[in-house]
């Protein structure tokens, strides 16, 4: 009976390890994807997109390079934005099951998610479920489907002295659904 935990145990080991590494990919495939949705006047909103497994605070004002480029786009629109992201890749490797907030730092988040040049909101309404599905449906779970031998039937098995059907089993057998 103790295989047939560990291998239950193992299992559930790798499927979890299997949702930890398709999580955080997601995590990043969205912090990197997010500047490309935000509006940008100078950048520093859209360079500020952060994951935590706690609320991101939105009180962070800007700072250089941003600054100048704010200044200067005052007296040239055409000053191009400078978009480096700041919180990327995130410090943190999350688990599947944590609750994981994605916000903005910059201190003026909410006036920038109101602007005309936004895309976020219809990027979280329509978008991200299409990366949800392709990020989470790569991990296949191993159902069990039969017996595992113990070695003394294996050798039994081959040398004719048992029917395989008749076996002592010695746990279960994994076979990807």
């Amino acid at each position: 009976m103790a295989k047939s935990s560990t291998a239950w145990s193992d299992e559930i080991k790798r499927v979890r390890k299997g949702y930890n590494v398709d999580l955080n990919r997601f995590i990043k495939f969205t912090l990197s994807t997010l500047p490309g949705q935000s509006p940008k006047y100078t950048g520093f909103f859209a360079s500020s997109w952060q994951a935590k497994t706690y609320r991101i605070r939105a009180d962070q004002d800007r700072i250089q390079p941003w600054i100048n480029i704010n200044t200067r786009k005052r007296k040239d629109p055409g000053v191009p934005a400078r978009v480096e992201p700041r919180f990327y890749p995130p410090s943190t490797r999350f688990k599947f099951g944590d609750t994981i907030y994605i916000g903005n730092r910059a201190s003026y988040a909410r006036q920038a998610l109101g602007s005309a040049d936004n895309q976020i909101l219809n990027y979280f309404e329509v978008g991200i479920n299409d990366e949800i599905n392709r990020a989470f449906k790569q991990t296949k779970l191993k159902l069990a489907t039969g017996q595992v031998l113990s070695d003394d039937a294996k050798e039994a098995i081959s040398s004719g002295d048992i029917d395989p059907r008749n076996a002592p089993a010695s746990g279960v057998r994994y076979s990807s659904t």
